[in-house]
């Protein structure tokens, strides 16, 4: 309930909120804080992030944000909304993915041309995404494979993690 009144609220606008409670022996009023909403999910388990997303957000959204465990199920829900899946710009419209405090798992639903393992991808992940302008990488990923990218046209910024360890043949200019 409280997810679809956060819904309603408009993105990176301040609001204010009070407590208030009432019972048989009277009220109570907390104090005031202020807040705002953006585009960012923390997930407690991998492969659920359709179910965080309403039908439109996965077809509109322009941002997003993730925190968590992800896995192919939910990869292969970001490559659609990136554009990737049908390749147009009616279905997908996800054009800024920071993915740096996710961790990749092992499982989930994905082509069988990809690989997903405990923070490693692989396989054509993000292929055909030309939906996305920036794309940040997972900070505990190990290991990609360069043609994941591949048919990425809009990709202006490509953000790698600092310590991961293979890429094979990159030649890509991000």
């Amino acid at each position: 309930r409280m997810q679809s009144l956060i819904r309603l609220l408009e993105k990176d606008t301040p609001y204010q909120a009070q407590a208030y409670a009432t019972n048989q022996l009277g009220e109570g009023v907390g104090p005031t804080f202020d807040f705002s909403v953006n585009d960012s999910l923390t997930l407690t388990m991998a492969g659920t992030l359709s179910e965080w997303l309403t039908l439109e957000e996965q077809h509109y959204m322009n941002s997003l944000t993730l925190s968590g465990p992800i896995n192919g199920t939910d990869i292969y829900l970001i490559h659609c909304m990136a554009g990737g899946e049908h390749k147009s710009n009616e279905y997908g419209r996800l054009a800024h993915l920071d993915l740096t405090e996710t961790h990749v798992r092992a499982g989930g639903t994905y082509p069988s041309v990809w690989n997903v393992g405990n923070n490693t991808m692989d396989g054509f992940i993000f292929r055909d995404c030309a939906q996305f302008v920036e794309l940040k990488l997972p900070a505990t990923l190990k290991y990609v494979q360069s043609y994941m990218f591949t048919d990425c046209s809009n990709l202006q910024h490509l953000t790698f993690p600092r310590d991961m360890k293979t890429f094979e043949h990159f030649t890509g200019d991000y």
